[in-house]
């Protein structure tokens, strides 16, 4: 199996972030809340966003793709050695090369369970980054729907185009190697 696996049929993914209105913007939000999904976001001094989400990780996730830009979505949990390894590579790699306009954006999911550890782990590694602190079952839905792939455990990776198409996936340790090369 390759380290980045390059999806076939990506037309059935679409952003919801693509012509949306202020308007459409609040509607969302309202429905989030009136369907019981629950959400938290704040903000530090570092620009680290974290978003709590106990239901449907999309409605989250999508808000925070930037359209033109490339989006590394890393799916980690708070025991895992291998992500805290990648954080470092990936936190070096985005510094070397900004003209890739890649952003990353952690998803913990075991972050509603390990709040705290996973607070902790951000803070401590530096990851300046928007990360959503969710549940794995949240998360593995959504990997499923958007991977067409079950989650099988961290650390895995969405890579979204500057679309916001679901352009590769794994499941392994990040190869910086092989992302450059997709990347470019």
């Amino acid at each position: 199996m390759t380290i980045m696996t390059t999806l076939i049929n990506t037309s059935r993914h679409y952003s919801i972030t693509q012509g949306l209105t202020a308007r459409s913007l609040i509607a969302i939000v309202l429905m989030t809340l009136f369907l019981g999904s629950t959400v938290t976001a704040n903000q530090d001094e570092n620009n680290t966003k974290l978003i709590v989400a106990n239901q449907q990780l999309g409605q989250h996730l999508e808000p925070e793709l930037t359209a033109g830009r490339w989006q590394l979505v890393m799916f980690w949990s708070t025991w895992c050695s291998v992500c805290k390894s990648d954080f470092k590579h990936l936190q070096a790699f985005l510094a070397e090369r900004p003209e890739l306009k890649l952003d990353l954006i952690g998803v913990a999911f075991d972050g509603i369970e390990e709040e705290t550890k996973a607070r902790a782990l951000i803070k401590k590694n530096n990851l300046h980054y928007t990360h959503i602190l969710t549940t794995e079952k949240v998360a593995a839905e959504y990997y499923l729907q958007a991977a067409e792939e079950e989650l099988v455990g961290p650390p895995s990776y969405l890579l979204f185009d500057k679309d916001n198409q679901v352009a590769a996936i794994s499941s392994n340790a990040i190869d910086l190697d092989s992302l450059e090369l997709f990347l470019d």
